[in-house]
């Protein structure tokens, strides 16, 4: 999903977070949740991606993390958030250089592939 860095504001009383080279993104606390949304709603109970924990610090959640199709929660039971030498050693394992290429659906979001550097 992406690396988000920690805002001084807190949201909720909880530290939040603003996803790295995409500030329509972010990541709060809200109601015994954390919500992965749109920054336009931080604070408040909705959002793509969540998780049911009161704990002060999303990476020290043990509870299944779920993602919001559209209609319905679903369990994502292998995402994670990492923080610390964990995220560091998960950045390490990034190649310098990929490619995201091949034909996209009525060529839809074609210009958003290409080269990516590290």
């Amino acid at each position: 999903l992406g690396v988000f860095l920690k805002r001084t504001a807190l949201v909720n009383g909880f530290a939040s977070y603003e996803k790295t080279g995409d500030d329509s993104a972010m990541l709060w606390h809200a109601g015994g949740y954390w919500y992965v949304g749109s920054a336009a709603n931080p604070g408040q109970r909705r959002g793509w991606v969540s998780v049911m924990d009161g704990c002060v610090r999303p990476e020290t959640s043990s509870v299944t993390w779920r993602v919001y199709n559209g209609a319905e929660w679903l369990d994502a039971p292998e995402l994670r958030c990492l923080a610390g030498d964990a995220l560091a050693a998960e950045m390490a394992k990034a190649a310098p250089q990929i490619a995201l290429v091949g034909p996209t659906p009525q060529n839809k979001q074609a210009s958003q592939l290409g080269v990516f550097l590290k």
